[in-house]
């Protein structure tokens, strides 16, 4: 199979500029909790940039990749678990990857197979940002463990506040020196990671965002 039909099965991957590896995105319309928080003032996700500008331009297209990407899913999930994972392995030199970088995680069994891809890309290290509280929680209650190489980094829903009860986590902040986080580094170098991994980084408990 080769390069082009892999990312068929997959229903593509995204490169943004801010980034320093691939990403795998959904749309943030159908986040399952973002979609709830983008109608409350205050929440990390009221303003939300996968629902503005560009994307919200392009909403329709958007909302057809997602279908798509999900009808590829659970019409064979074990070959796109499978498909993924040689994927990533052959072809994603930086050695990171990003889950999300618009959307969420849609449901329980695309979580359990996410920590599946990621156990079969042991050199690849994974960072899912996630709001959606129930499944993750449902993923610790039932005695799973995430392996090594994944960082599911739990949000906090509102600015300014922290979120507790969770191995890794972020908070979006207005406040400029929150006490005893890391900040994110992307706003004073070109909104880029450039060199910074802390994301990736399990020993990292909190990474905070400046609001913008």
């Amino acid at each position: 199979m080769n390069k082009k039909q892999m990312l068929d099965i997959i229903g593509g991957l995204s490169q943004t500029s801010k980034m320093p590896c691939a990403s795998f995105n959904l749309s943030a319309w159908r986040c399952n909790n973002g979609s709830k928080l983008a109608k409350i003032k205050g929440s990390v996700c009221d303003g939300c940039y996968a629902m503005t500008g560009f994307y919200n331009m392009f909403k329709k297209k958007h909302e057809a990749n997602h279908d798509r990407k999900l009808d590829n899913y659970y019409k064979d999930t074990k070959l796109w678990t499978s498909t993924f994972s040689s994927y990533l392995n052959k072809y994603e030199k930086s050695g990171f990857f990003r889950w999300f970088d618009s959307g969420d995680i849609p449901s329980y069994d695309f979580l359990l197979n996410i920590v599946n891809i990621a156990k079969n890309t042991p050199n690849i290290k994974h960072w899912l940002p996630t709001k959606e509280y129930k499944l993750i929680n449902k993923f610790y209650k039932q005695g799973n463990s995430v392996p090594s190489n994944l960082v599911i980094r739990v949000s906090a829903p509102m600015i300014d506040t922290e979120i507790n009860g969770y191995p890794n986590t972020s908070s979006v902040i207005k406040t400029s020196n929150p006490t005893g986080r890391y900040i994110c580094n992307a706003p004073g170098q070109d909104n880029q990671c450039k060199d910074c991994r802390l994301c990736w980084n399990k020993d990292i408990k909190n990474i905070a965002y400046k609001y913008h």
